[in-house]
């Protein structure tokens, strides 16, 4: 019998899951059954949203299902996915973040976000601004990400949000590149 079969033993069915002990594993685990689901003949649209069902004894009604799917499959195998993206092997180490340097940045971007307070930019365009910057290491290379960090010190210095004096040492403190743009 097939290992990642929907009908085999509840007995198997627990071993698997119980192996399941990284989030890789559980990753693989969910691209392996919603892969092997998408190649069988559908009896109805969403047919890979009972594995909740067959394999965890989770949900009573298709709604319940599909949270259990998206819990127990689509959130493991989109977090192994995110890994993927984020720790493999790229052309050049510096070309992306890595979750260790993502920290990093994170980090830089909380003591930024200190010292403007300390300054008195407290505005929460500013916040808002860091924010997305966080969430922009998840989708850009680094250098893509240094640019629109320039970009988006110089507007909030040209909109008066911030000092020019203040863009600057933010830019420099965030890429460790001097931007002579504004000087």
């Amino acid at each position: 019998m097939e290992p990642l079969n929907d009908q085999s033993p509840e007995r198997t069915k627990r071993d698997i899951i119980d192996s399941l002990i990284t989030p890789d594993l559980q990753g693989a685990f969910g691209y392996f059954l919603i892969n092997k689901k998408f190649k069988e003949q559908r009896k109805v649209s969403a047919h890979y949203i009972d594995l909740s069902w067959k394999w965890y004894s989770r949900g009573h009604n298709y709604h319940e299902q599909q949270d259990g799917f998206n819990f127990y499959f689509l959130k493991p195998f989109k977090e192994l996915f995110d890994w993927y993206l984020s720790e493999s092997q790229t052309k050049s180490e510096s070309d992306y973040f890595s979750y260790k340097s993502q920290d990093a940045v994170f980090e830089k971007l909380n003591n930024l976000e200190k010292m403007l307070i300390k300054q008195g930019f407290g505005q929460e365009i500013i916040f808002n601004e860091i924010e997305e910057l966080k969430d922009l290491t998840k989708k850009l290379n680094k250098k893509n990400w240094s640019e629109i960090i320039k970009g988006k010190f110089v507007d909030l210095a040209l909109g008066g949000i911030l000092t020019r004096e203040a863009a600057v040492k933010a830019i420099e403190f965030l890429t460790g590149t001097e931007l002579n743009l504004l000087k």
